[in-house]
């Protein structure tokens, strides 16, 4: 693949999958459908309640003459916390599972071997990287996807300097791009839906507030805009792009690099 320059052995990819499948096994156990279904009930049941509320006729008329959608928007409205409440009492209980401690520290000690592999220095950064989705069609022609809902997914990479490079791991390769081919850096003022939220801490915490990502009552993810580095190598030009939120940990794999004043001099803001 082009701009590859190291790849885990076949040994260890044979391993990635296998823990990846452990990790779908013991997650099955613990089903997510509650948290969605419970917020889909929440917004449903409340918004039938509203809708009584500010009936034309008035609330008083609206309940004697159709009362019956006040109480269908309760029922429902609590029936979205029971599925909440339900999704709660199982993530607690997934935390306590010693299978899920297990899992997880040996998450941590694979991650580091692989690193090792790959040659990604302990100073690397992690990131948030936003890919398209894409599929490929019967002549093998790779389109993007649109969605309504989520457009990029956001994924976890890690950023480093290596020579005149910038280098990009996946935990599966690691990916080298000339420094001299990044013509600019662009920020793009426009919203995004992401697949997760990859932080420990919340978007709303003191480190994030400011890039003003939303989770809205369904559990869909919006970043307000993003940056992209624009590549161009011949004749053919891409771009790489990140999550607003992600600018302080761009600035930081950049600072002692040649390219960074060029850059980042003249940062647009979120």
């Amino acid at each position: 693949m082009k701009y590859e320059i190291r790849a885990i052995s076949k040994e260890t990819q044979t391993k990635v999958e296998s823990h990846l499948q452990e990790g779908q096994n013991l997650d099955k156990q613990y089903p997510r459908w509650l948290l969605t279904a419970g917020a889909f009930a929440l917004a449903t049941g409340l918004f039938l309640c509203v809708l009584m509320f500010v009936a034309k006729d008035g609330f008083v008329e609206a309940m004697k003459n159709r009362g019956y959608i006040f109480y269908i928007g309760l029922a429902i409205f609590l029936v979205g916390i029971g599925f909440i409440a339900a999704h709660l009492v199982l993530l607690r209980k997934q935390k306590k599972d010693p299978e899920v401690s297990d899992f997880i520290e040996k998450s941590d000690r694979f991650i580091k071997e692989i690193k090792d592999e790959l040659n990604v220095p302990e100073d690397a950064k992690e990131a948030d990287l936003l890919c398209s989705f894409v599929k490929t069609n019967s002549k093998g022609e790779e389109k993007l996807v649109q969605s309504a809902l989520v457009n990029r997914n956001n994924v976890v990479c890690t950023l480093f300097l290596e020579g005149d490079n910038l280098c990009i791991s996946d935990q599966a390769s690691v990916f080298a791009f000339p420094l001299s081919k990044i013509e600019r850096m662009e920020y793009t003022n426009k919203r995004v839906s992401v697949t997760s939220w990859n932080k420990s801490e919340k978007p709303n915490s003191p480190k994030y507030k400011e890039y003003k990502v939303v989770i809205n009552g369904n559990g869909f993810i919006f970043v307000r805009g993003f940056y992209s580095f624009i590549f161009k190598d011949g004749e053919e030009e891409y771009s790489i792009s990140f999550p607003n939120y992600e600018i302080e940990i761009l600035k930081s794999v950049f600072k002692e690099s040649e390219v960074y004043e060029r850059l980042f001099s003249d940062t647009p803001t979120c």
